[in-house]
């Protein structure tokens, strides 16, 4: 009788503990789903750019020293003292400006203020007095240099909205391409209709927004080699040679007289 009771109770401890097992795999594996659910649910945010705030007339709008400067020296600001502001009723009605900065390491701020603006023309210029040796983005025969520094680290017209014409190419020498700029951040410029970025050392460019776009030169921009062009159907003129890859809406309406050298056209998805 004993031993029927222990084999009874062995059997029984047996499906017991069995049972907790299969339990806790159960238990285990929905844990696991959670935990895999949960971490498809939190994605990174998307970052959206606030609209510009447009301030009052009598309002000071914060400025680079640079810039101040130019200001300045154009008449534009009537406050000779050097503060880092400017009153928005003197920039409001400006529509042209023509900017050439002399060094490194310059900047911009303030530009999207600039509400009227429709023409901008940017120059940068490494000074004679320069302490950093790599003067070109581009040395020939060597090619790009990555260690280059541009006058202006980023250009951001993506608040000027009524603008129509952009020049920001970098220079030469003779002896390499000098960039003007690093990065160009355009958004929904859709008056923008001529882009001029010759020499530029910029890597990326999102013409998505600029549905009027007409004209886009952005020769020996070496770092760039792919560009969609699916959003814009009016592009009468296009200038480049190191691109390896151009999206285009249609490839039965490719503007002949387009200047992309080896690079293949594919068909926007």
């Amino acid at each position: 009788m004993k031993n029927i009771l222990r084999s009874f109770y062995n059997e029984l401890e047996i499906r017991v503990f069995s049972s907790l097992s299969v339990l806790f795999l159960i238990f285990f594996s929905l844990s696991g789903c959670k935990e895999k659910s949960r971490e498809k649910e939190i994605e990174p945010l998307e970052v959206i750019k606030e609209p510009l705030k447009i301030p009052v007339d009598s309002a000071f709008v914060f400025i680079s020293p640079e810039f101040e400067k130019l200001l300045i020296k154009y008449k534009i600001d009537p406050d000779k003292n050097l503060n880092g502001k400017i009153r928005y009723e003197h920039i409001k009605n400006i529509d042209s400006l023509d900017i050439a900065f002399y060094g490194i390491s310059k900047s911009l701020k303030g530009i999207e203020y600039f509400t009227d603006l429709k023409y901008l023309k940017v120059r940068g210029y490494y000074s004679t007095a320069s302490i950093n040796p790599n003067i070109y983005y581009y040395a020939f025969p060597i090619g790009v240099v990555d260690n280059f520094v541009p006058s202006i680290d980023t250009l951001d017209v993506s608040n000027n909205l009524k603008l129509e014409y952009l020049d920001c190419s970098g220079t030469s020498d003779g002896g390499g391409y000098a960039s003007t700029i690093g990065n160009l951040t355009l958004g929904l410029n859709v008056n923008l209709k001529i882009i001029i970025s010759n020499s530029s050392m910029i890597k990326s460019l999102d013409l998505s927004e600029l549905s009027a776009l007409e004209n886009l030169e952005i020769s020996s921009c070496y770092n760039l080699t792919s560009l969609s062009l699916c959003k814009n159907s009016v592009l009468v003129k296009l200038k480049s040679w190191q691109l390896k890859t151009i999206s285009v809406p249609s490839l039965k309406a490719v503007n002949p007289g387009w200047e992309t050298g080896a690079a293949t056209l594919v068909q926007c998805k």
